[in-house]
């Protein structure tokens, strides 16, 4: 089960990511279903707010990197 929490802000044309909680590999659906969301809403840019995260683990970190291929395939910054 995973801890994390992902809300979604928007200014003008930037997606922002407010993560919260932990970021382990169990957070995939959360981050990515904030990710697609935020796309899917027309955002051009995604900023990650990491303020709220208490913890990341490797697993983790892979998320991220998924996360920027992802966003580099869809010309997203």
């Amino acid at each position: 089960m995973s801890t994390t929490t992902i809300g979604l802000d928007r200014v003008g044309s930037v997606a922002i990511l407010r993560i919260a909680g932990d970021v382990t590999s169990g957070s995939e659906g959360d981050l990515m279903a904030g990710f697609n969301r935020a796309i899917d809403d027309g955002a051009t840019a995604v900023v990650l707010d990491f303020s709220g995260m208490e913890y990341m683990n490797s697993g983790g970190i892979g998320l991220l990197v998924t996360l920027l291929v992802r966003a580099q395939r869809s010309n997203t910054r």
